[in-house]
């Protein structure tokens, strides 16, 4: 089996895993770190890696609240393709690396 690479790809590095979750209301960008908010149990954006719990995978959407969509879970993610609520990069330091390989993410430099 050949790999398949995409010149254009920021975010997917390699496999993935994803899920379909519920969100809080607000815009989400794809690249976006999320945390899973229990008290409401759905997930909203957290740029903090302490509570990792995904990666939007869509493209730039406005989603209701409760409203559905995916979530990279963990696998091969670009540093570059990380944003913050502003789809501006995301600042990714060795201590954000190390916390989220703990939860199955892999950061590669691109």
């Amino acid at each position: 089996m050949s790999e398949t690479t995409y010149n254009t790809e920021e975010l997917i590095a390699g496999d993935i895993k994803t899920q379909v979750v519920k969100f809080a209301d607000d815009t989400y960008y794809r690249g976006m770190p999320v945390k899973y908010d229990s008290d409401n149990d759905r997930y909203e954006y957290d740029a903090t890696a302490a509570d990792l719990a995904g990666i939007f995978l869509e493209g730039e959407r406005e989603i209701a609240a409760n409203g559905w969509g995916t979530i990279i879970t963990g696998g091969e993610i670009y540093q570059g393709g990380i944003v913050d609520d502003s789809n501006d990069a995301l600042t990714i330091d060795e201590d954000f690396i190390a916390a989220v390989a703990s939860r199955g993410f892999y950061i590669r430099r691109k």
